[in-house]
């Protein structure tokens, strides 16, 4: 009897926890991803994503994942970001980040090993907030010397919810 009992409470301790830790998890608004074509991301190939803004005091953050194989000829890749008002056209942001995926001192790889590579995430803007209800068009363009970058093989993008 009261082995079961401890049991019965393990188990009950246990679905506590996943769902106090899953409840925690912050909650991605929107993604995308992109699939880079073994030629390598052209300079002409934006990686272009929507999203409906509804609620202008929530605050994002916005996340770019790149994922490279061993083709990539550089130590990093750049990208340029924009965002603006797809009614109006107004342009709400623009900038450009330098992507670093190996170390340029020692040449290790850095992120998550994958298949047939790495991956790396970066927080491109945090606390990111609307001011405008509507559709906003979310681009990421390849912003490097070579045209076509090869060595790119996926872009993914996300929109996560912040507390900021």
């Amino acid at each position: 009897m009261h082995i079961q009992l401890t049991i019965r409470k393990t188990t009950i301790l246990c679905f506590l926890a996943i769902f106090s830790i899953w409840g925690c998890s912050p909650r991605v608004a929107y993604e995308a991803q992109k699939e880079i074509g073994e030629n390598g991301w052209a300079i002409s190939d934006s990686f272009l994503g929507f999203y409906d803004v509804g609620d202008t005091n929530q605050a994002f953050n916005l996340v770019a994942t790149s994922s490279v194989n061993e083709n990539l000829p550089t130590y990093n890749h750049h990208i340029q970001l924009s965002i603006k008002h797809v009614k109006s056209s107004k342009r709400l942001f623009q900038g450009q980040y330098n992507l670093v995926m190996f170390n340029p001192e020692s040449g290790a790889p850095l992120g998550e090993k994958i298949e047939n590579g790495r991956k790396r995430s970066f927080v491109l803007l945090s606390g990111l907030k609307f001011r405008e209800n509507g559709e906003v068009e979310i681009a990421l363009k390849q912003y490097d010397r070579l045209d076509p970058m090869p060595g790119i093989t996926k872009l993914e993008l996300q929109l996560v919810e912040s507390t900021d």
